[in-house]
């Protein structure tokens, strides 16, 4: 797929040394952020590094595991130099390798699982949040059962802790995963060698930092500050509640600011919540907010998605509705208006006819002047004959160099009128030097119980009527 020059601008990709000590490095220090959240023993409500696993399994692929795994077993013994030291060395190193392994067996699942996806939706971005969303969900739940059930095996957690952990898990991991990753994934993109991961972008560039987005991310700020202030003041479960109050100036924000932000603020609004839960000790409340960070964040993303997607639709349906070359109607385009209109005529009796249009030997001008040449005439065709038909008409290029023009509320007298003043604006068409352009032309009328194709066999056949009689005239077909 290739990139616009802004994109290829705004991605200076590191030497592949360097980035797999980046990713070891980041992975410690979002280690270190997410104790912030801790909630029972080897569980945090809020586990960035997970959402790096991800992000990094996806864009650099296997090759960033090593690196991982190595994070994973360096917070794994590092309580070992405590005093007293927690376990031994060797107990430390072997919970710390199959703890990785079920880490990476389950983000590394996930990532091939959304890859897989993103082809299949030709990495179009509305639905890949979709998609990701669900594989979040998915994956960070696998996380949350061969986590666990890798450390009881290691002994470092006892099976009776599981039930209290099992929870904690999962909603650190999802929360992570949900808010962070599509950050990470950005971040990686740029900067990864032949990322494995890419995505059709749906702006040009990221204009930049704005004071209306920092105005924007301040109101996310404040309402979250506002809310947990309220819930630590009061006490009561109720009142945590009101950081769903957030959704409002998030919706803001996503609406009115180009899609790559919003992985922005929503990582900014974890950050936020997860200083004041620190800051305030409203552990009774832990569950509360890292769900609901999560639930404005999915929110927020399918506010991207939906809107991008109903465009995307509507260019598909342009694109399958409207002739490129010529400007003019498609085939399904006429057969579809064809269907409403006869439904139409047979209910109310009114009259409808339909010109099937020819050039004549237009294969003579791709042959002498190129097929350049010939395009040009067909668009000049398809605006000449628009410009005679009526704004109700329907017009469609059938093929090739046929047109069908379906003339509703029209008798066959006036569409034989019609059709001449078809016949002498293509006369008048440049040809590019190649001589005089003219057209053979079929009409027919509709007759009840018709269908578009019978209607259009009829029609044809006085277009083959007009070729047989020397080209360049009309002939209508008459009952037989």
């Amino acid at each position: 797929m290739g990139e616009t020059s802004s994109e290829s601008r705004s991605r200076r990709p590191w030497p592949p040394a360097l980035l797999g000590p980046v990713v070891l490095v980041g992975w410690l220090l979002l280690y270190l952020v997410g104790t912030l959240g801790s909630y029972a023993q080897h569980a945090s409500l809020w586990f960035p590094p997970a959402a790096l696993t991800l992000a990094a399994l996806l864009v650099v692929g296997w090759r960033i595991a090593p690196m991982i795994a190595l994070a994973i077993v360096l917070v794994t013994i590092w309580p070992v130099f405590g005093d007293p030291p927690s376990s031994s060395w060797i107990d430390s190193l072997v919970a710390g390798l199959v703890f990785s392994a079920a880490h990476l067996a389950s983000y590394g699942l996930a990532a091939m699982a959304l890859r897989q996806l993103a082809r299949r939706a030709e990495h179009q971005l509305p639905l890949i949040v979709i998609d990701f969303v669900l594989v979040a969900v998915v994956g960070t739940l696998l996380a949350s059962l061969l986590g666990p059930l890798a450390l009881i095996l290691s002994g470092l957690m006892d099976v009776g802790e599981l039930a209290e952990s099992w929870l904690a898990f999962w909603v650190g991991d999802l929360v992570a995963v949900i808010v962070l990753a599509p950050w990470l994934i950005e971040m990686l993109m740029r900067v990864t060698p032949r990322p494995g991961f890419r995505v059709r972008p749906v702006v040009a560039a990221d204009p930049g930092w704005s004071g209306p987005f920092a105005v924007r991310l301040a109101a996310n700020a404040v309402v979250i500050s506002a809310a947990m202030l309220l819930a630590a003041g009061m006490g009561t479960v109720e009142s945590a509640f009101a950081i769903f109050v957030l959704l409002l100036p998030q919706m803001w924000l996503t609406f009115s600011e180009p899609p790559t932000r919003t992985p922005i603020a929503t990582a900014f609004n974890s950050a936020v919540v997860v200083g004041w839960l620190f800051v305030l000790d409203l552990e009774p409340f832990v569950f509360v907010y890292p769900f609901a960070v999560a639930i404005v964040a999915t929110v927020a993303y399918f506010g991207v998605a939906i809107p991008l997607l109903a465009r995307d639709n509507s260019r598909l349906r342009q694109s399958v509705m409207v002739d490129r070359l010529t400007g003019a109607g498609s085939r399904e385009f006429l057969e579809r208006q064809a269907a409403l209109e006869l439904r139409r005529i047979e209910r109310s009796g009114a009259a409808l006819s339909l010109l099937v249009i020819d050039l004549d030997r237009f294969k003579t001008i791709n042959d002498e002047r190129g097929h350049v040449s010939g395009d040009r005439v067909l668009a000049a065709t398809s605006q000449a004959i628009r410009g005679v038909l009526r704004s109700g008409d329907v017009f469609a290029r059938f093929g090739g160099d046929e047109f069908v023009a379906l003339l509703p509320d029209t008798d066959p007298d006036i569409a034989g009128d019609v059709a001449e003043r078809i016949r002498r604006v293509v006369r008048e068409i440049d040809t590019d030097g190649h001589g005089p352009l003219t057209a053979s032309i079929g009409l027919a009328e509709s007759r009840t119980g018709d269908d578009f194709a019978r209607l259009f066999e009829r029609a044809d056949r006085a277009l083959y009527e007009a070729k047989r009689a020397g080209r360049d005239r009309l002939r209508i077909h008459t009952a037989e």
